[in-house]
């Protein structure tokens, strides 16, 4: 794969809460949003790049949706960053009472790594990323999520394990990185070879 490759990047999280609104005609006027896309019912709220849609899934109806996208890797997290529309932290502290953990270190380019059980083709799915350093676990009525970002500082990576992950059908195959939802004891052997590959552990 090319060192710089010019693509969307989507990474897609669901968790409990709420994300703050913030204008949209802020963020078409920096150009990070098209008018079509600020018109749109689905972008009902809009914050630097990350966009919020509730998720029907019957359940886990508390569950929200939160989908990072990246305009492109030349549009980087610096730029967010620098225009103070992306305040990562701020929103997660909020959430972490309900039983989300999500922490993030801004910015460092790395590469992330896909395992998807259902599908082979994305079981090394590798792109470029600005994201270093996250972990989101929540459960539901015995069902479990549980995606795991490990870094290796090293070779300066960040390797996503998904082992867990709600979706709906409507979802599978649009973003790589989710598998079906499943019972955690089903997916932990998987898991648990995928870490010991990527680690050493």
């Amino acid at each position: 794969m090319g060192k710089n490759p010019d693509h969307n990047c989507t990474i897609v999280f669901v968790f409990q809460g709420q994300i703050p609104q913030i204008n949209p005609f802020h963020l078409l006027k920096e150009g990070i949003i098209s008018k079509e896309q600020m018109e749109s019912t689905k972008f009902n709220t809009m914050l630097g790049g990350i966009g919020y849609e509730n998720d029907d899934i019957a359940f886990v109806q508390n569950l929200n949706r939160l989908t990072i996208n990246l305009k492109s890797l030349k549009f980087r997290t610096q730029q967010f960053l620098k225009q103070k529309i992306l305040p990562l932290n701020n929103i997660i502290e909020d959430l972490i009472a309900v039983g989300v953990n999500f922490s993030c270190q801004l910015p460092i380019a790395v590469s992330k790594q896909f395992f998807n059980k259902e599908n082979s083709l994305y079981s090394a799915y590798c792109q470029e990323s600005d994201f270093f350093g996250a972990t989101i676990v929540s459960s539901k009525d015995g069902y479990d999520q549980n995606i795991t970002c490990i870094p290796d500082k090293v070779q300066n990576v960040m390797n996503f394990s998904i082992n867990n992950h709600f979706t709906k059908p409507s979802d599978i195959g649009k973003f790589p990185a989710e598998i079906p939802l499943g019972r955690f004891s089903e997916l932990e052997s998987d898991f648990l070879k995928l870490r010991k590959k990527i680690v050493g552990k």
